[in-house]
């Protein structure tokens, strides 16, 4: 349902956007504070959807000159390696930054990773 995932990123939206506001290492003005919000959360909400690799496409392999090789992302695993270059990278913010104020992007993850579980918990019920 389009309406409770757009709810659900409302929702994820302003927490982060209250994190960086009140929880960041320094006070943020209120444009930093929206644009790092929305960067921070369109990542987390991609990191939990897609776990595939995006170089492989969750093959593991990838064609080499002559033969077919394991993916140099992935190695082999078919998972896409987050961290933080790639986050960073993704986000189209400098490394530094993202490191900066990455205690707040876990935030915003283990969110989604609680709403994850209460969702599937209602499941098994």
């Amino acid at each position: 349902d389009k309406s409770a995932m757009t709810e659900l990123y409302n929702s994820l939206y302003e927490s982060c956007l209250y994190y960086f506001l009140d929880e960041g290492p320094t006070k943020h003005s209120f444009d930093d504070a929206t644009r790092y919000a929305k960067k921070f959360t369109k990542m987390a909400v991609v990191e939990s959807v897609f776990k595939n690799c995006f170089i492989c496409n969750g093959t593991g392999k990838e064609a080499g000159e002559n033969t077919i090789v394991k993916c140099s992302h992935c190695e082999g695993t078919g998972q896409f390696i987050y961290n933080d270059v790639n986050r960073a990278h993704m986000m189209l913010v400098k490394k530094s930054i993202f490191r900066k104020y990455d205690h707040i992007y876990k935030k915003i993850l283990n969110k989604l990773v609680d709403i994850e579980e209460q969702a599937l918990s209602k499941l098994g019920n």
